[in-house]
């Protein structure tokens, strides 16, 4: 019996240190992670996240670099609007429009993943007496736009021919179209069914050829382009060439 006890008395006091030799084995361990679970939650937090990169304002009218407190252009005078919130989720909502630009139309094509915006300056208005403002058609990328019209220095009021077409049913379609240097005509246009816009995108037609080829949005979207067509002090029926995809747009 006194042998046993001793037996078990060794067999703890063997036991002890090694116990505790594995407890102290495990606290780096445990320390490390701990620091791995707080940096993970430091991380979801925000607090390892990089800055949000700025994005720089820009005057549509005279291009001067704008300091985020202006609403109007020191340099030239143009309205230019406070400057947003969250500057990135605003510049992807406006598509290719600049700061202090109205969004008419703005979608992203359905080939090619290219993205159309028509832009009007907040003082744009074809029903007035002397119509005011300019508009600009844009096609490309957000930060690389690959065709732009009109030219800088030209008279934007000018540039354009703004389209027409209407069924007595409600239905319509409405355009704005310039021609290019090369003689290409471009019409980026909505359809409406009522005040319903149905689809949208654009018509070219190359020089010297009968049909236009049609590109068109994702999705169908809101856009002002209809009212701003609708109310023209220069309106014109669509060309010969772009009347097939017109027709077909008045049925949808």
């Amino acid at each position: 019996m006194i042998r046993l006890v001793l037996t078990l008395g060794l067999v703890a006091a063997l036991a002890a240190p090694a116990a505790s030799f594995a407890a102290e084995k495990e606290k780096p361990k445990a320390a490390a992670e701990k620091e791995k679970a707080k940096a993970g939650a430091d991380k979801d937090n925000g607090k390892d996240k990089a800055p949000a990169a700025k994005v720089e304002r820009k005057c549509p009218g005279c291009g001067a670099v704008l300091p985020s407190d202006v609403t109007s252009c020191p340099a030239c005078g143009t309205e230019v609007g406070a400057a947003p919130a969250n500057p990135a989720a605003a510049e992807q909502a406006m598509g290719l429009c600049e700061p202090g630009e109205k969004a008419l139309l703005t979608c992203e094509l359905k080939k090619g993943g290219k993205t159309l915006s028509v832009c009007a300056s907040k003082d744009f208005d074809l029903k007035a007496a002397v119509p005011t403002g300019t508009l600009a058609y844009r096609l490309g990328k957000p930060g690389k736009v690959e065709l732009s019209w009109p030219e800088p220095g030209a008279d934007a009021k000018k540039a354009f021919i703004y389209k027409n077409e209407a069924k007595q049913s409600g239905s319509r379609v409405a355009a704005a179209s310039f021609e290019g240097k090369d003689g290409t005509v471009t019409s980026a246009y909505v359809a409406y069914t009522g005040q319903r816009v149905v689809a949208a995108g654009q018509l070219v037609t190359a020089k010297g050829k009968k049909k236009a080829v049609e590109s068109e949005c994702k999705a169908p979207s809101e856009s002002a382009l209809g009212d701003a067509v609708d109310t023209s002090f220069s309106r014109e029926a669509f060309a010969a060439s772009e009347m097939d995809a017109v027709t077909a747009l008045l049925k949808k």
